[in-house]
């Protein structure tokens, strides 16, 4: 068949605001234009267009600028009455946001009334924003961003203001561009403005954590902003994680009325949404009848209001069940292994159906846990003992329930506030923990503080059984190991059923040994973090294991785990698995005590998170990769909703979840925990079998439960199970399948995700065995074709089964041709359980990829132009023909947008290709944003495209470079460098200055089947102390590297390389990964060429990786990767601890930082 290959580019087709009547346009280029500057407020030579605009600039950045009035007031703009639109381009700067008030202002005023018209804020760049890593751009790497502010007519002269309210230390931003003009625009762009909707309804319900207890009756409330018509009523559809329907059903919304307690409405969620009883009214329903409600399964649930066919408004929202909780019996506490730690509320259901306070409620109950650790518990020496020598006077004892596990961990933070007055020893040089202003450490007395932690378990000996004396995250030093043995040496005097055990953190085996620690210690206690492949238990437990084994002939003793989790992909699924995965290795290698990092997500989100990937929410907290629940912006409309003693006041408060004010909702993570404790606790170990595609994990307490989890990049082929007795099937989303096998055997498959399986007694004939053939193998087709299903089952023959296309209640017998039908393409879970005589004895999983005939993708171009493409394929039998079109508000050289269009037509079977070129100067090699283009066939159908547009690239180089840290052979001149972008300073409150360039370069490139990485960055303190990893606290490069390209949409695959490049004390290069590894790498660095030098106050760092280093990616042109760069400018001003600036690009990929999705990427080019 002939292939066309229809090129078409456009470079500017303006059809914006030069159609209409422009009333004034600055672009600044050589002045302020007549702004009048107040405060700290400069014009500047920062361009958005190289050599045509230049920008004014209010900034703070320190705290005697902080209470300035710093801003810009326009000249008067005669507009004559008309309505207008009032454009810009900002590039925020900030060193840190909380909330709008740390953003800049821009706002619109009356010349006639005086009267402010309207007001947007600069929204800041919140996608590379971290925990405790956060850092202004340098100056050459902001992004700037179009807005428009819609003004009424009606006014004869307006005047804009450009600033900054409230005493915050900030930042900077800047502003040019800017252009008044008659109506909106082009009414093309999708500007940043706020968005006003006649009705809102937002969904809510009492439970504590969004878990209601078995026999609760689940209740819902609906919130609902404006007129609500005589015939509307509410639609309501309940589904599983997957869109499986369960139920629907109509409310009626007769007796919907404003909420009883007015209170609410002087509250700042009712003012933000603003809601008043005259337009505002809650509507309570109550689901079906709770017997047939599942427990441990996540439900999403939907409302619309409808009214004459139409939505008026909608809301998604997350619920779950969980089993009534079990009697408190002391034996079950004691033997719990999971620590878990409950919700920062302050309320609990007034008619929940389990005890009416926040104990019976909370979510350490929920789970069925009846053990906690709580940090709140670790820092308290100097509050409870101001005065040493003196009383401990505790007020408020631990309650009974939850048991607790006690970590003081002064050791780790020993810091002025919290230690006690006499008890502080002198210190010459303090260095500051972790390099925070205010934390300097302190020396202590040891045995002051043996003495409190002694007498605090004797005030909550009824609350506390397992105890870390010695600190958490610190090194070994004299005063640990005093604290470790006194302390232990006491309680077995005082308390000898108590257990005192000892964290090995960064304590080695010799050590351990040296100083008889194993006479102090009934446990041993670890934070651990690993990749999606596990922990790195041969690092930690295994030379611990290694050692009781060779010197005392006996096991270990326990292990607990006081912080840790695996660090997954994106997803709400992802990080599931990994608490499944997780929590089974630990249970393998004999922790007794896990504390599985659960806090959740407690920025409120805007719009809840129901989707499995990452939300675009900027108030998200994505980078923590630990959504175990998650606050959402949902007041709590619930009367029955009673607050504890003392916090009645907090009822609608919004800021933080302690009130009703906002809402907690579960994720599938929390019902995977919750089903993991009533599984597998206390349980022990039988066996665990690695086969090809899967471990098994198989335990016993009263019964026989068993662990199934696939390998990543393994085929996934079925498991025969051999047995006899009938079990439960549970996979991720909690959903159970009872399975009844047939002549010894049952089959199971599970995808991509872990599952379990349920026994009703404890099974000793059972074992597992992989099948050669390939069961259930991924599916695809379009729809009204004829789908290829041939299910490969070994000696089984013409299975009897059926197919479930998961989210779309379309159901198939497998044994007649399957026709797929009219579904939206994407790719969708599917499984297909096999009967005998009615019964299932085989379920398995997998995917099905319903194609769309037109196939389109969106793409970056880094070669020599600058662009994007979209690449349409015509799949269907008829020719296709259309529009594609980009609004260009982010690199257009224009002072207002303009459309971009290209026509294409394609033949059946072929592809055409559109193609957007930019002007070399916008494109710099540090932008990173997401674009939307349209697709329009000419048949009416419409296709949207987001991606990220990027212009990086590595080059392939004429020949291989020489790696001796020269560099002269790169062809640097030719090279477009990425720049380090952001930067946090030695101290990291203080802003970085507003004229600080790019401290470092970073180049790549390419030749055969290596890939060659570059990094010049400045240093004038240079520290080389190491000789080993701990050069990571000197100066260093913190590479995170993901070997694939990604596009949109798609799930991230698990794994990445992740370590610290650096000179070692002897002068080599020092190259260590962590195992982060995706499944096939390997952590071995030594085939990977590094060298790095010190030369005129730069560090050159150049390395070569030759194929398999980075597996799986090989270079070649189109192949790519992500980057994030993260330097380590060490000053060398104390011995133990990083003190000194980062700078970095992708996202500060520095404790537990890990989104790939901010990473950068480089696609390889000629």
């Amino acid at each position: 068949m002939k292939k066309i290959f229809f090129l078409f580019v456009l470079f500017s087709v303006a059809i914006t605001f030069a159609q209409n009547r422009v009333f004034y346009q600055k672009r600044f280029k050589f002045n302020h234009a007549g702004w009048k500057a107040e405060g700290d407020s400069r014009w500047s030579k920062v361009a958005r267009v190289p050599g045509e605009t230049g920008s004014l600039m209010v900034s703070r950045n320190n705290a005697k600028e902080a209470g300035n009035v710093t801003r810009w007031i326009s000249p008067a703009i005669p507009v004559k009455k008309h309505a207008v639109t009032v454009s810009f381009y900002a590039a925020d700067n900030y060193l840190v946001q909380q909330d709008f008030s740390y953003a800049a202002h821009v706002l619109v005023r009356s010349c006639d009334t005086g009267e402010v018209l309207k007001t947007v804020y600069t929204e800041w760049d919140n996608s590379v924003k971290s925990p405790w890593m956060w850092g202004k751009r340098t100056i050459d790497n902001l992004i700037w961003r179009y807005y428009e502010i819609p003004v009424p007519a009606g006014h004869e002269k307006i005047q804009i203001e450009f600033g900054f309210r409230g005493e915050l230390v900030r930042g900077s931003c800047y502003l040019t561009d800017v252009t008044v003009a008659e109506k909106q625009g082009s009414g093309q762009a999708a500007p940043k403005t706020e968005k006003s909707e006649k009705y809102l309804l937002e969904l809510s319900n009492p439970a504590v954590g969004g878990l209601f207890y078995q026999q609760d009756d689940l209740r819902f409330d609906a919130s609902i902003r404006g007129d609500i018509p005589k015939d509307a009523v509410l639609n309501v559809t309940v589904t599983d994680f997957e869109y499986n329907e369960l139920r629907f059903f109509k409310v009626p919304m007769t007796d919907a009325a404003p909420l009883a307690d007015k209170k609410f409405y002087a509250s700042d969620a009712a003012k933000s949404r603003k809601l008043t009883p005259q337009n505002h009214k809650v509507k309570r329903f109550i689901l079906w009848d709770k017997v047939d409600m599942p427990t441990g399964i996540l439900y999403r649930i939907k409302a619309e209001l409808i009214s004459k066919g139409k939505v008026l408004a909608e809301d998604t929202s997350l619920f779950g069940i969980v089993p009534m909780p079990k009697p408190i019996l002391p034996k079950e506490k004691e033997k719990s292994y999971f620590w878990t730690r409950g919700l920062p509320v302050r309320y609990y259901d007034g008619k929940s159906s389990a005890g009416k306070s926040l104990q019976a409620q909370d979510m350490t109950r929920k789970t069925g846990s009846f053990r906690s650790c709580e940090l709140s518990e670790s820092y308290n020496w100097r509050q409870l003992q101001p005065v040493y020598p003196g009383p401990v006077i505790i007020r408020k004892k631990l309650p009974g329930y939850p048991l607790q596990t006690y970590m003081p961990n002064i050791e780790q933070v020993h810091v002025a506030r919290f230690i006690p007055e006499g008890a502080r020893k002198p210190t010459p040089n303090p260095i500051l923990y972790a390099g925070r202003k205010g934390m300097e450490l302190i020396d202590y007395d040891v045995d002051a503080y043996a003495d409190f932690i002694l007498e605090y378990i004797r005030q909550n000996r009824h609350a506390l059984d397992w105890i870390v004396p010695s600190g958490l995250e610190r090194r070994l030093n004299d005063r640990v190991i005093a604290l470790q043995k006194k302390v232990y040496t006491e309680c077995k005097k005082r308390f000898p059923e108590l257990k005192v055990g000892f964290c090995i953190n960064f304590v080695t085996v010799a050590d351990f040994d040296k100083y008889e620690l194993w006479k102090y210690a009934d446990f041993l206690n670890l934070h651990l973090y690993g990749a999606t492949a596990g922990f790195p238990f041969n690092e930690s437990v295994i030379p611990y294991k290694n050692y009781y084994r060779t010197k005392f002939k006996r096991s270990a003793p326990p292990f607990t785990m006081t912080e840790g989790a695996l660090r997954m992909p994106p997803g709400h699924v992802n990080y599931a698995a990994g608490t499944m995965r997780g929590i089974w290795s630990l249970m393998e290698q004999n922790f007794q005590g896990i504390y599985y990092y659960h806090q959740g997500n407690l920025n409120p989100l805007a719009n809840p998170d129901t989707t499995d990937f990452r939300t675009s929410d900027p108030g998200s907290s994505v980078y923590d990769n630990y959504r175990y629940h998650q606050l959402v912006n949902r007041p709590i409309m619930a009367p029955e909703l009673v607050m504890e003693r003392g916090n009645e006041s907090r009822r609608w408060d919004n800021k933080t979840s302690l009130g009703g004010g906002v809402s907690i909702l579960p994720t599938v993570s929390t019902m995977v925990y919750c089903n993991l404790i009533q599984d597998f606790d206390r349980a022990k170990l039988r066996f665990s079998r690695m086969l090809p595609s899967a471990k098994i994990y198989c335990f016993d307490r009263e019964n026989t439960v068993c662990g199934i989890d696939p390998r990543e990049g393994s085929p996934g082929n079925p498991i025969i199970v051999n047995t006899t007795e009938p079990f439960k099937f549970r996979d991720i989303f909690g959903r159970i399948v009872h399975i009844k096998p047939v002549n010894g055997k049952a089959i199971i498959q599970t995808g991509k995700y872990p599952c379990t399986l349920i026994f009703d007694s404890i099974v000793k004939n059972l074992s597992f065995k992989e099948m050669k053939s390939s069961g259930l193998t991924p599916l695809s087709g379009m729809p009204g074709g004829k789908l290829s299903f041939d299910l490969k089952l070994d000696s089984i023959k013409e299975p009897e089964g059926v197919l479930v296309i998961s989210g779309t209640e379309k159901f198939f017998d497998i044994r007649k041709p399957i026709t797929l039908p009219k579904l939206k393409s994407k790719e969708y879970p599917i499984v297909t359980a096999l009967k005998k005589d009615g019964k299932c004895y085989a379920i398995l999983y997998g995917t099905l990829n319903v194609e769309n005939p037109v196939l389109c993708k969106l793409s970056p171009i880094a070669g020599r132009e600058p662009g994007m493409e979209v690449v349409i394929r015509n799949r269907s039998d008829k020719t296709i023909s259309g529009t594609v079109s980009f609004f260009d508000d982010i690199l257009s050289m224009t002072p207002v947008p303009y459309e971009m269009t290209g026509k294409f037509r394609v033949e059946p079977g072929s592809k055409g290709t559109v193609q957007f070129v930019f002007n070399p100067v916008m494109a710099k090699s540090n932008f990173n944003e997401f674009v939307e283009v349209t697709v329009k066939l000419d048949n009416g159908e419409t296709i949207k495209l987001r991606e990220r547009l990027h212009f990086r690239k590595a080059v392939k180089l004429k020949k291989p470079p020489v790696i001796d840290g020269d560099l002269s052979d790169w062809e640097l001149d030719s090279m477009k460098p990425v720049l380090m972008e952001r930067v946090r300073m030695t101290d990291p409150d203080e802003p970085a200055p507003d004229s600080m360039t790019s401290p470092g370069k970073f180049y790549m490139a390419w030749y055969g089947k290596t890939l060659y990485m570059a990094a010049i960055v400045k240093d004038n303190t240079p520290v080389t102390r190491h000789n080993d990893i701990w050069l990571w606290i000197d100066d260093n490069l913190l590479f995170g590297i993901y070997p694939w390209r990604h596009w949109n949409g798609e799930k991230f695959n698990p794994g990445f390389y992740r370590g610290h490049t650096g000179l070692h004390k002897n002068g080599t290069a020092g190259n260590y990964r962590e195992p982060d590894i995706p499944a096939g790498g390997s952590v071995d660095t030594k085939r990977i060429k590094t060298v790095i030098k010190r030369k005129d106050g730069l560090l050159i760092y150049e390395m070569a990786f030759p194929e398999g280093t980075l597996y799986p990616f090989t270079p070649a042109v189109g192949n790519g990767l992500r980057i994030s760069l993260t330097c380590f400018d060490a000053d060398g001003s104390i011995k133990h601890d990083y003190k000194g600036p980062l700078y970095y690009f992708g996202g500060a990929n520095v404790n537990f930082h890990m989104d790939v999705n901010q990473w950068f990427e480089f696609i390889c080019t000629e």
